[in-house]
């Protein structure tokens, strides 16, 4: 079901084993795992060295890196411009609608968070999603631009010099 959220349809539910809680048949399961992968590749989500058994398994590691994946393919499938409109402020000079409209959901993201960004006292902008948020600075300032309300101020988050305890005033 998750993989029918991040691409609607990926699997056909008429294609799914039902299987009985009180008697799983192994094949049955196996089949299941095996119809969830082809669909997960089939929607652009890497999928190297898992296997069926190793879903069932329970390899977290693994399991992990293809719901996030998932997570993510969900939510960047729903930055565009038709569901929402007011991106067409994220338009660069010289750049015309076109332009924006071929830039992938993770890049539409990216020129979201640098226009709050650039309307906020931040200095930084976002380059990346993982070194360049790693010390929640722009998430921090973000937040502070997007819901002015918020209890916390950036300037109460970067005080703390622990990374962690800055991620955790950052996400409560």
């Amino acid at each position: 079901r998750l993989l029918n959220e991040a691409a609607p349809g990926a699997i056909d539910e008429r294609a799914v084993n039902r299987i009985s809680p009180s008697k799983p048949s192994r094949f049955h399961v196996t089949e299941n795992q095996n119809l969830a992968i082809s669909a997960a590749k089939g929607s652009g989500i890497k999928v190297v060295n898992v296997g069926a058994e190793d879903i069932i398994e329970g390899q977290p590691h693994l399991i992990l890196g293809l719901v996030w994946q998932m997570v993510k393919m969900a939510l960047l499938s729903k930055i565009n411009l038709r569901s929402n409109p007011f991106l067409i402020r994220l338009l660069l000079e010289g750049e015309t609608l076109e332009d924006l409209l071929k830039l992938p959901p993770e890049q539409l993201l990216m020129r979201w968070v640098n226009y709050h960004l650039a309307q906020s006292s931040c200095s930084r902008r976002l380059r990346n999603f993982g070194s360049d948020v790693a010390d929640s600075e722009i998430y921090a300032h973000l937040l502070q631009q997007i819901d002015p309300g918020r209890r916390v101020s950036a300037a109460d988050v970067m005080r703390l010099g622990d990374k962690t305890a800055r991620a955790q005033q950052v996400v409560s």
